[in-house]
C-alpha cells in the first residue's frame, strides 16, 4: 500500500497557529506585585486590646484599579464592626487626598477598603499603613502564640506579617 502524503492548506496552518496562540494567552497570568507586611502591636498580652499598626509595602502599585485591600486576621482575634472602626478613627496612611471607607466583617475576621491606584503614593515601592487604635474593639487572641495577619490586593501577591502574643 503506497504512503499518502497529506499537505496542509495554508488556511489550515493558520487556524492551527491561531488556536495555539489563543491557548497560550489564556494561560498567561498578570504580573504580580509582591507585598511586604510588618505588624506592630503595643500590647501583645493574650485577650488584651492593643494599638495595632500594619505596614504594607508593594513592589509596584496594585495592577487592578480600583483595588480592594483586605486584611485578614487569624482565628482567635476579635475584629470590631465597621461602625466601631469608623467611630475610633481607624486610618490608612499613604493615600493621597482621600479618606477611604473602611469596612469589616467580624465573622470572617477581615478589615478592607477600596482605593483607586492613583490614590496611593507614587514611587518604586508604594506603602500604606493601617492604624487601629486600642479603643476600636480589636482584641488579641486568648491563647499565646505566633499569629500571621495577611494582606491581599487584586493583582498583588498576598503578604503576611506576624505578631507574637504572650500569656
Amino acid at each position: 500500500m503506497p504512503l499518502r502524503v497529506v499537505l496542509f492548506r495554508p488556511w489550515h496552518l493558520t487556524a492551527v497557529l491561531l488556536v495555539a496562540v489563543a491557548l497560550l494567552l489564556t494561560q498567561a497570568r498578570p504580573v504580580e506585585a509582591a507585598v511586604g507586611v510588618t505588624v506592630t502591636a503595643n500590647n501583645t498580652t493574650a485577650s488584651a486590646a492593643s494599638d495595632l499598626s500594619i505596614d504594607v509595602v508593594f513592589d509596584a502599585v496594585p495592577i487592578n484599579a480600583p483595588a480592594t485591600i483586605v486584611v485578614t486576621f487569624p482565628v482567635g482575634w476579635t475584629v470590631p464592626t465597621s461602625a466601631d472602626l469608623t467611630a475610633v478613627g481607624v486610618s490608612w496612611a499613604g493615600l493621597q487626598d482621600v479618606t477611604p471607607t473602611i469596612t469589616s466583617n467580624a465573622g470572617a475576621r477581615t478589615i478592607s477598603t477600596t482605593i483607586a491606584v492613583n490614590q496611593m503614593l507614587n514611587g518604586p515601592a508604594p506603602a500604606i499603613t493601617l492604624t487601629i487604635p486600642n479603643t476600636s474593639g480589636l482584641t488579641n487572641p486568648g491563647v499565646a502564640g505566633s499569629y500571621s495577619i495577611t494582606v491581599d490586593a487584586p493583582g498583588s501577591a498576598q503578604g503576611s506579617g506576624s505578631v507574637n502574643i504572650t500569656a
